[in-house]
Formats: structure tokens, C-alpha cells, sequence
């Protein structure tokens, strides 16, 4: 009979994880007063969540590692990092062969979706970090999908703000420091960061490798920071509307 209801569980888990990251629209309704209910998995939260005084350093998150050919590449603690940040919840949204999607929630309220994409050029089942989208939501917003918050002035979810904004991770010059390049026999090659496998809050629900550009701390401080600095934000207006970032 235990055997039988972990089958179950199991199943469950899967059925809740196949679906891609702009496929999860239950949430969205044409009537911002009502939201249907969405299926996901628990997400990881703190409720011990700070944000860290001395501010963030890229450099304490960084861990080299040797790869198989013998070069000497480097995982980020992503979930160490977003910690300092302040961090309450993260939020997985899918698992398929095409994105991994993740919602996170800082002290402040703001919101980030993550979207990671399959990078077949790092491994077969990589997947790496192209798109963050950022908006906020009243205190007991619950999270229903990654599109909802990509489009959240049109998709009208409870408790959601009427404004998103989405950032290009991907195509992007960005400022990665070079010592951070992969070192091997053929001299210094650009490697994405690895997301540490011990960051359960992204690997529980997913097996794949998540890898991070190495501008992503650059990126990230000029595009998402900015939000978690304010005291409140606005559910009605982006608060850097008409910031070039």
C-alpha cells in the first residue's frame, strides 16, 4: 500500500512539472477579482529571510571545480546569493524539455521570474538562464505561472502588479570578469557558471544542470537590484518605467 501511494505521489509530481513555462495559464483570468487554482509543487521558503548588510559579493558564491577534460571551471550558490538578496520564496513553475522556469519573492515584495532555456552547446541537457522578467504583488499573491508574470499588465491575476518588465539575459555584451573564464590546455575559454547541485530550492523538483552567464552578477545588479533597494513599489506603474537599463 506505501508502495502504491508514492507510485501516486510520484506521478503527480511529474504530471504537475510537464507542462512548459508559457503553457501554466490556469491563473489568468479575465476577472482580476477571481484565480483558479493552480497545481504546484511546494515552494522553498525562509522565514528567516535578511537581506545582507555588508552587500554582496559575486566572488563568495564561487566555487572552482575541475570538468572532465581537466580544465578548471567555476559553480555559483545561486541560492546564497539570492539569499543576501532577501529571498523568501522560490517558486519552481515547469520542467520540460524546452524551459525550466522559476518565480522568486524578495522582502519587498518584489518578484522575478527566471526562465531558463535548453543550451544543447554547453551539454545535452543543459539549460541556462536567458530571461528575467520582474514585478511585484500584494503579500498574498500566489504564484500561478511564469507567463503570468511576463505579462502581467494584460493578464489581470489576483493580487499580480498591472506591470512587468522583461530583461534579456542572453544576447547581452555584459560584464564578465575574466577570471572566472574556464582555464585549460587550450588557454582561457568562456564557461557558464554552474548552479551549485547542492541549491536544492532548484534542483529538488529538477535534474537537469542550470548554468548562469558570466555577466549574470553585473545583469543582475543593474536590472533587478534597482527594485529590491526601494521600501515599496507600486502595483500600478513600474517605478523605472523610463530607466534605460
Amino acid at each position: 500500500m506505501k508502495k502504491l501511494y508514492l507510485a501516486l505521489v510520484t506521478l503527480a509530481l511529474a504530471a504537475t512539472l510537464a507542462t512548459g513555462c508559457g503553457n501554466i495559464t490556469a491563473g489568468n483570468t479575465d476577472d482580476a477579482t477571481s484565480e483558479s487554482r493552480v497545481d504546484l509543487p511546494a515552494p522553498f521558503g525562509s522565514s528567516k529571510a535578511a537581506r545582507k548588510e555588508s552587500g554582496v559579493r559575486l566572488d563568495d558564491y564561487i566555487t572552482p571545480y575541475s570538468s572532465n577534460d581537466g580544465s578548471t571551471r567555476y559553480k555559483l550558490s545561486l541560492q546564497g546569493y539570492l539569499n543576501d538578496y532577501g529571498v523568501r520564496e522560490v517558486q519552481i513553475f515547469n520542467n520540460d524539455d524546452q524551459n525550466i522556469c522559476f518565480g522568486l519573492r524578495f522582502l519587498n515584495d518584489t518578484i522575478v521570474g527566471l526562465s531558463f532555456s535548453r543550451q544543447p552547446y554547453i551539454l545535452d541537457d543543459a539549460y541556462e538562464l536567458t530571461e528575467v522578467v520582474v514585478t511585484t504583488g500584494k503579500p498574498d499573491y500566489k504564484f500561478t505561472s511564469y507567463d503570468a508574470l511576463k505579462n502581467a499588465s494584460s493578464s489581470k491575476t489576483k493580487n499580480l502588479a498591472r506591470w512587468s518588465r522583461t530583461f534579456d539575459y542572453h544576447n547581452i555584451p555584459g560584464d564578465a570578469n575574466e577570471k572566472y573564464l574556464a582555464k585549460g590546455g587550450s588557454g582561457n575559454e568562456y564557461f557558464p557558471f554552474l548552479l551549485d547541485y547542492k541549491n536544492q530550492a532548484f534542483y529538488f523538483f529538477n535534474s537537469n544542470p542550470l548554468f548562469l552567464p558570466l555577466s549574470f552578477d553585473s545583469e543582475f545588479k543593474k536590472t533587478v537590484v534597482p527594485y529590491l533597494d526601494l521600501d515599496k513599489i507600486s502595483l500600478k506603474k513600474d517605478p523605472f518605467k523610463d530607466a534605460d537599463f
